[in-house]
């Protein structure tokens, strides 16, 4: 994941496996301490599934300005 570094800015992000992601209206990612939810309706989606066959898509966002942010709480903050 890409971005300004700052708790609003745009981010760009190229999400894998993502379940139903085809039908989310936005996806909740933690990068590094921060939590965002990003808005999925500009997201480019390449549709996949699973051996179950269900759905898993990957999701390309890009300058995604994010609907939400927080701070990942602590012991949960991915490096």
């Amino acid at each position: 994941m890409t971005g300004s570094g700052g708790t609003a800015g745009p981010v760009s992000a190229a999400l894998t496996r993502v379940p139903w992601g085809r039908s989310l209206a936005a996806v909740v990612v933690l990068d590094g301490d921060r939590v965002l939810v990003l808005d999925t309706g500009a997201a480019a989606v390449t549709e996949g599934a699973n051996l179950a066959e269900e759905p898993r898509d990957g999701l390309t966002l890009d300058g995604v300005t994010p609907l939400a942010t927080g701070s990942a709480p602590p012991g949960r903050r991915r490096s």
